[in-house]
């Protein structure tokens, strides 16, 4: 609704200053065809009679009309004419632009710009490298593991929590192969720890792999 507000106060704008342009021209084009007449009158007044001015003066007139029949351009123009077309084309472009620097979208755009260069410079800011090198979480636990492992084989508790990594991540062999370990340094309960939690996750399947271990 604003919008279309806007648009209505610049054509009545627009047309209030063409109006008078308007007229000017044409009561510069009337008043120089009554004044060649005028002083057509004034210099065959003394020469000929009457009939005969009256016909020369309305054949200067009917020429005038041909003239304003063909395209032309003003050879003239007052500076009343340049003052109205500078203004004109000022507000043309000087509200069109005001109006549309007013409105909230424009600060909208401004903030979203923002943003984004905002996001740009943090983005080549961080290593590219940075997301690539670090390793999930489940990962490094693992390998924290498998490193106190080699340092200390014969770590039952060590074998057990590998083995719960592993269940973590459904590498349900590789648990069942850290459990075994478990269970030849402290007998068959760090085993049971880890096939319970894993026989109501996996089922039967977990004890068919154990037999054939």
């Amino acid at each position: 609704m604003t919008f279309w507000l806007g648009i209505g106060l610049l054509l009545l704008l627009t047309f209030g200053l063409w109006l008078p342009l308007g007229r000017g021209l044409d009561w510069q084009t009337n008043h120089r065809q009554r004044e060649n007449i005028a002083r057509y009158r004034e210099q065959t007044q003394g020469n000929v009679d009457a009939e005969l001015a009256q016909e020369l003066a309305q054949r200067l007139l009917d020429d005038e009309k041909q003239l304003e029949k063909q395209p032309h351009f003003i050879p003239k123009t007052s500076p009343r004419y340049g003052a109205y077309l500078v203004v004109l084309m000022a507000v043309l472009v000087v509200v069109p632009l005001g109006y549309y620097f007013s409105l909230d979208r424009f600060s909208e755009v401004q903030q979203y710009q923002q943003t984004q260069r905002k996001k740009q410079a943090e983005k080549a800011a961080t290593p590219q490298n940075a997301e690539q090198s670090e390793e999930p979480s489940e990962d490094r636990y693992v390998l924290k593991i498998q490193q106190r492992l080699r340092q200390n084989p014969n770590n039952a508790e060590d074998w057990i929590a590998l083995g719960q990594a592993y269940m973590t991540q459904n590498e349900v062999d590789n648990a069942l192969l850290a459990y075994s370990y478990a269970e030849r340094l402290a007998g068959a309960k760090p085993l049971c720890k880890g096939i319970t939690p894993m026989h109501f996750t996996y089922g039967n399947r977990c004890l068919m792999r154990r037999n054939l271990a």
